[in-house]
């Protein structure tokens, strides 16, 4: 699910334009972060093994999002997307 599809989603639950912000910018600057430390743990790991559980983290957080029902679980599930694209 991309950004717009999400977004679209959670305002389909009825989501505040707050709640909407908090949902897009928080992972994001997550993202950022994991970025930055990334490379250095792909190093350490191996591209593989990094390559295999960012596979795994996106099809559970994709398969995970349309149960969501609370801004907290949606929340959640999206972080799980943010880490997978992120790796």
């Amino acid at each position: 699910m991309g950004p717009f599809e999400a977004k679209l989603f959670a305002h389909g639950k009825g989501f505040s334009a707050v709640e909407l912000g908090v949902l897009f910018s928080i992972p994001s600057i997550a993202q950022l972060i994991i970025n930055v430390v990334g490379g250095a743990y792909v190093d350490r790991v191996g591209g593989k093994k990094i390559m295999l559980a960012s596979s795994v983290l996106m099809a559970v957080g994709a398969a995970t999002m349309p149960f969501m029902d609370s801004f907290a679980a949606v929340f959640g599930a999206q972080l799980v997307l943010v880490l997978s694209r992120a790796t």
